[in-house]
């Protein structure tokens, strides 16, 4: 198993000359948008913002699959570019009611909440009215989720748990 790294040209080559179809790009920008890393994550983000060769339904694929990884960066990222977004997809009923459920969704604090709504009460939510309605529904869930520790029940990783569990088997 290959490990990637956004840093390399070699990443951007493949981006850049591999992709020629809808089909391809889906597959690489998946396999990209799992990563776990930070810095791959903004990499790909202003990646996905700055390709006008990207179709703008995989614009919006790259920042859902970042969000449901890392929701304060994904919300933080929509926030910094959402005249971008606005003008791309605010008018395109289901696809920014769709964004701006995924982008909100995930977040799981009392000050996330907060921050959505204030910025939506300053910034036109144009046709994603619904999606903001559904996504800020699921923050006040998560935050009544969290845990103790400061998890929500929506956010575990597998991976983590399983590994824990197998060290105190052996």
């Amino acid at each position: 198993k290959a490990v990637v790294s956004t840093q390399s040209t070699g990443v951007l080559q493949l981006l850049n000359t591999y992709p020629r179809s809808h089909v391809e790009y889906v597959l690489i920008l998946s396999h990209l948008c799992k990563t776990k890393d930070v810095r791959e994550q903004r990499f790909i983000l202003n990646y996905s913002l700055k390709c006008h060769k990207m179709p703008r339904s995989h614009k919006k694929k790259v920042l859902c699959k970042v969000a449901a990884r890392n929701p304060a960066l994904g919300w933080e990222f929509f926030k910094r570019h959402y005249p971008t977004y606005f003008a791309l997809f605010g008018e395109a009923q289901f696809t920014f009611d769709d964004l701006v459920e995924c982008v909100t969704r995930n977040l799981s604090t009392r000050e996330q909440l907060r921050d959505v709504e204030s910025f939506f009460d300053t910034h036109p939510v144009g046709s994603g009215a619904a999606g903001l309605k559904r996504g800020v529904h699921s923050i006040r869930e998560n935050v009544g989720n969290r845990s103790g520790d400061g998890s929500t029940h929506r956010s575990v990783d597998l991976d983590e748990v399983l590994s824990k569990f197998l060290s105190k088997i052996e």
